[in-house]
């Protein structure tokens, strides 16, 4: 095959792929019609006055990837940080009016800024609260004099991070799923805050007219143009200025040693809130709060971005050996988006389970993956969650590159070789080390299900996958 004719096809495959990672309409359908009964309650029956609502998240910013939570906010009058008596006063409207709202039975959880609970659909939810903002300096000043409590003013910037994703065009969405696609299949051993937000932004700068003028880059080139942005963490500058209604630039950042000759006031605090952070080595500012910096070291550590850097650097090695060779379909996704670290067996922040039981073939119906928990211990040990969830999503990236990338064309037999290939690199298992059972599920801990649709048959199967800890 001829280097012109490759470099189309994985073109095509990529955009193809990127594409097949938005939710499903139902995902749509259903979440605005269960969101919109939740706001007319609460705004009824909270002692709260509640102004606005949005949508937000990948949901809102239609950046969604597979599996997607709803972000739902609320933006209230009268309030300030810490929101715990606004978080208590909403639990205790949800709890009381859950059936109604069709809220799984004791799944709400509350989190120092958010309430988290399931829709009997499944749909996974993180409720909000935002302080209402008449005027963006009157935040950030407030931000400025009370630094430690600024993550609670996030959510009011929900507006503007909606507006900025929604400026970019159609196949900078594509270049987005793909990156966060990437992402999600990381592991770091601890939370990356704001990892989801870095990756959009980064996709936006990446996808960017090439310096020549010349046009786009093709989703191939800026998925390139992504990975040496984020190989190149620890050097990255990244801001954007608003130009004109809906239209935003990124901001050619001066370096530290060009800051003499910088009219410091048209940057700070308009596009970057703080001198000392225009100071710094590296910054990625969210547009629509100025004071958000992502790479900032009391939100990420300096080994989150070493890491981050390294499966950057190990993808693009990755890319360019699959570009200069035969693999096509999900042989290619499979390998490109294949996780970081392989294996999970010698990572102290995960207990991974002593058993596991899977069904290739159960008959489902939901379009949504499922979890039927027997032991409670399973989710408030740390270690043991943290193993069931990096072990899902490993899960749903193997299933996902055979389903969407071959669409109606792979088997069940296609399914079962890239989940059993996902757990033996996971466990790094071997003739001496433990067997995967088929059955024996209702013993498990926990079950996870993960559903997939054979289109010749046009039924749905779910990966019925068990787990349980000695």
């Amino acid at each position: 095959m001829g280097s012109h004719l490759r470099q189309d096809n994985l073109r095509v495959l990529l955009t193809d792929f990127g594409e097949s990672l938005k939710c499903p309409e139902k995902f749509y359908e259903e979440g605005n019609a269960l969101a919109e009964e939740l706001f007319k309650t609460l705004q009824k029956k909270s002692k709260y006055s509640i102004a606005k609502n949005y949508k937000g998240g990948s949901f809102g910013k239609k950046t969604d990837v597979l599996e997607a939570d709803l972000d739902l906010v609320l933006v209230c009058n009268k309030i300030d940080p810490p929101l715990k008596e606004v978080l208590d006063d909403f639990e205790n409207v949800l709890t009381l009016y859950g059936n109604d709202l069709k809220i799984k039975e004791n799944s709400i959880k509350k989190t120092e800024r958010s309430l988290n609970f399931f829709f009997l659909n499944l749909i996974e939810v993180d409720l909000l609260p935002a302080v209402w903002i008449d005027n963006p300096k009157d935040i950030w000043k407030k931000i400025e004099m009370d630094p430690k409590n600024s993550f609670y003013y996030n959510p009011s910037f929900v507006d503007k991070q909606i507006a900025f994703l929604k400026s970019q065009p159609g196949d900078t969405h594509t270049l987005i799923r793909l990156v966060k696609y990437w992402f999600k299949n990381l592991y770091f051993e601890k939370h990356v805050m704001g990892g989801s937000a870095m990756m959009e932004l980064i996709s936006v700068a990446a996808a960017k007219k090439s310096k020549n003028g010349t046009g786009s880059r093709t989703i191939l080139q800026a998925f390139h143009k992504v990975l040496d942005i984020i190989a190149n963490l620890d050097s990255l500058r990244l801001a954007f200025r608003p130009e004109g209604r809906n239209n935003w630039r990124r901001l050619p950042v001066p370096t530290k040693q060009n800051l003499q000759n910088t009219k410091i006031s048209d940057i700070v605090p308009k596009i970057i809130g703080l001198q000392k952070t225009l100071e710094k080595e590296f910054f990625i500012i969210d547009p629509a709060n100025p004071f958000q910096n992502f790479l900032d070291e009391n939100m990420n550590s300096l080994d989150v971005i070493h890491k981050m850097k390294t499966f950057a650097t190990e993808t693009q090695n990755t890319l360019s050996k699959l570009e200069r060779g035969t693999k096509v379909g999900p042989a290619f996704l499979l390998a490109l988006f294949k996780p970081h670290p392989a294996a999970l067996t010698n990572l102290t922040s995960l207990l991974l389970p002593n058993y596991v039981a899977i069904d290739y073939e159960y008959p489902y119906s939901s379009p949504y993956c499922d979890m039927e928990l027997r032991k409670q211990e399973v989710m408030t040990d740390r270690k043991k969650k943290n193993a069931m969830k990096v072990l899902k999503r490993r899960l749903l990236s193997a299933i996902n590159a055979v389903a969407k990338g071959t669409p109606g064309k792979f088997t069940a037999m296609d399914v079962e070789n890239a989940v059993h290939d996902c757990v033996e690199k996971s466990f790094e298992l071997n003739d001496e080390l433990g067997t995967v059972k088929r059955d024996g599920h209702e013993e498990m801990d926990i079950t996870l299900s993960i559903p997939y649709k054979l289109c010749r048959q046009r039924l749905t199967y779910a990966v019925r996958f068990s787990m349980k800890w000695e």
